[in-house]
């Protein structure tokens, strides 16, 4: 297909290429409220199915919201499962199998799919793509959800570049998961996409951190054949996560993780742009915690099961299998397993 003929300047910097495959279109559907008219977007990730440290209540509360306000629209931003059976970090035991998982998955999102604008890969789906040789997962689990022909799936590694319409208004946009390290490098992170993607919203994922900044900048451009000098400013979003400190988490120091997701009011009246999350006046949500995240029933039956021996020494069943021996947890004791 021929590309369509552009008049391009080079006013903020030297032409070189343009990207047409990569660009998302996403026209949200407005609300008014009082005399502000807006569309709005949840960037949803780092939620973790499987992992035990999942802060269920907190993300039946957030899918309550959703399902109330059925206007607001949904990015997925990776790291959805656990992916753990290939995890250091986690005693296997604890982990629900992967197709328990992706169960889970499409109980949360189900009834609210066709709001679902776009999928990214997340480290840990890139991690089971790594070891099973296939990038098929996300797509399978949008297919899972039904919505495999109408959401547009990233490829691994890839972040996705958005024109977000509200109204007349345009709004472009990047959104990644991103590898930065979560302890040290979030900032910097951030700062660098923001420098290299010069759109109104940055929207990273990974760090398991919820907040966003703003960064404000000078630049030329041409409006209807005259050039201006313009100010604009521009916001650098971390995307929070669904998951409580875990325990590799807390093992390294990490920073405390902050849960729940941010949602973007992209303004049709005006150009403006802002954000909340749900434990402001929207806490009624999170302390209710709506309904129970669905599980599987094996699932269910396997975490109720005894599975664990008590310690012979204290008692306690805070016991870790390091075969051919037990480890109790609590007092250091160690004994034989039994065979079976």
């Amino acid at each position: 297909m021929k590309k369509p003929e552009m008049k391009i300047n080079s006013l903020n910097g030297v032409f070189l290429d343009a990207d047409f495959e990569r660009l998302l279109h996403i026209n949200l559907p407005t609300i008014t409220v009082g005399a502000r008219t807006y569309g709005e977007l949840a960037l949803i990730g780092d939620i973790h199915i499987g992992n035990v440290s999942l802060s269920k209540n907190v993300l039946a509360g957030y899918l309550a919201y959703l399902k109330k306000y059925p206007h607001i629209q949904i990015g997925l931003m990776g790291d959805l499962l656990e992916c753990g059976e290939l995890s250091p970090y986690i005693r296997e035991e604890e982990i629900p199998k992967l197709d328990d998982q992706i169960a889970m998955f499409k109980g949360c999102f189900k009834p609210i799919a066709n709001r679902i604008q776009f999928m990214l890969w997340g480290n840990h789906e890139e991690r089971f793509a790594k070891a099973s040789k296939s990038s098929r997962l996300m797509r399978d689990l949008a297919l899972e959800l039904g919505i495999e022909t109408n959401v547009h799936v990233a490829i691994p590694q890839r972040g996705v570049y958005v024109d977000i319409q509200a109204g007349d208004k345009h709004y472009g946009a990047y959104f990644a998961h991103s590898k930065t390290n979560a302890k040290v490098n979030q900032d910097i992170q951030l700062e660098r996409a923001g420098f290299h993607n010069l759109v109104s919203v940055n929207g990273f994922g990974h760090t398991h951190r919820l907040g966003w900044k703003c960064r404000t900048y000078r630049t030329l451009e041409m409006i209807d054949g005259q050039v201006y000098n313009l100010v604009r400013r521009q916001y650098l979003v971390s995307t929070g996560c669904f998951l409580k400190y875990p325990s590799y988490a807390e093992a390294a120091s990490m920073p405390y993780t902050d849960v729940g997701c941010p949602f973007l009011k992209f303004h049709a009246s005006e150009h403006q742009i802002e954000f909340y999350d749900l434990t402001g006046e929207y806490k009624d949500y999170l302390s209710k915690g709506g309904l129970p995240i669905p599980q599987p029933v094996e699932t269910i039956q396997k975490h109720n099961l005894p599975t664990k021996p008590a310690c012979p020494r204290c008692g306690s069943t805070d016991v870790q299998s390091r075969k051919p021996d037990w480890g109790c947890n609590n007092c250091g004791r160690r004994w034989k397993q039994r065979q079976s």
